[in-house]
């Protein structure tokens, strides 16, 4: 049996590897609550602790809570958390994001994405009814976050939905910021982060 609030699986990838697998969320969410709360054990269990916010043993975790979906006030928030380069020293923050790309990760069956790892090229995830992959974004590097967006709704559908970042991730500036849909805005410079792996979006 499932936990209630919950679509019950976690995604898992390590970027320098290519893998992709599985977790079950009742291992995270009967203990800590919410996405911000099932993050930071993921993080602990898996991020190397000494590694600093743009190295690829960063962990980072994009993340709805039970409430993601529930049509109410505050049912559209979802995060982003891991090691923040805009901190002195890095240490473990997070990103509190609206519009709907949290629910559309929910819908697709899955609680929350943990990333980890450096791709030696620009790739983006998509996760679709026909699986998860990790697709070439060498075409997207270097564009801004909405340019991202927008090119990735043309080739995949006016009803996918989108969180990248632009060229200040890229760039790994401490202020760089996550863009999803509705223009909604992650801060705390986990797009650096992002950048670090060379994720241009999901």
């Amino acid at each position: 049996m499932g936990t209630p609030g919950y679509a019950g699986r976690i995604l898992r990838m390590d970027l320098s590897s290519q893998r992709v697998d599985e977790l079950p969320t009742s291992d995270y969410a009967g203990n800590f609550c919410g996405g911000r709360g099932f993050a930071a054990r993921l993080y602990w269990d898996a991020a190397k602790l000494e590694a600093s916010a743009i190295d690829p043993g960063n962990l980072l975790v994009f993340a709805t809570g039970p409430l993601a979906c529930v049509p109410v006030i505050g049912g559209s928030r979802w995060q982003v958390c891991g090691k923040s380069p805009a901190a002195k020293p890095h240490h473990f923050s997070y990103s509190n994001l609206g519009g709907t790309w949290g629910a559309s990760l929910k819908f697709s069956g899955y609680d929350a994405v943990a990333v980890q790892g450096r791709s030696e090229r620009p790739v983006y995830v998509l996760i679709n009814d026909d699986g998860v992959s990790i697709r070439d974004a060498s075409a997207l590097w270097g564009r801004g976050a909405i340019e991202t967006r927008e090119a990735l709704k043309a080739e995949l559908g006016d009803t996918a939905r989108v969180a990248a970042i632009g060229p200040a991730g890229e760039n790994l500036a401490a202020m760089a910021t996550i863009l999803a849909d509705q223009d909604s805005r992650g801060s705390g410079g986990l797009g650096a982060a992002m950048g670090a792996k060379r994720l241009k979006a999901i």
